[in-house]
């Protein structure tokens, strides 16, 4: 379920271009989850407060061969420079 947030993020959230759109795309994911999951995710605010990004790669392993490396969930703590890395590149407008 993770999974399908981080994409369907990827996919449309991160085309929109203000704030408000943003808010609004994150509401409607939270309410198709807690629809249609209810209370086997817990609380669909939980699943990425405000400010909070899921994000799942396939670098987080680089020794092993391409087609060997899972597509896992990277976590990024707070004020790591992984965040902030984050917030950079979040922050550079897509045309």
């Amino acid at each position: 379920m993770r999974l399908w947030l981080h994409e369907s993020m990827r996919v449309f959230h991160d085309r929109l271009i203000d704030d408000q759109d943003k808010g609004h795309f994150r509401n409607i994911l939270r309410e198709l989850v807690g629809k249609n999951l209810g209370s086997a995710v817990g609380s669909p605010q939980d699943l990425f407060p405000e400010g909070s990004s899921i994000i799942f790669g396939g670098f987080l392993k680089p020794g092993l061969d391409p087609q060997d490396r899972p597509y896992e969930e990277v976590s990024i703590a707070p004020n790591s420079p992984h965040e902030r890395l984050h917030a950079d590149c979040a922050a550079v407008p897509v045309h």
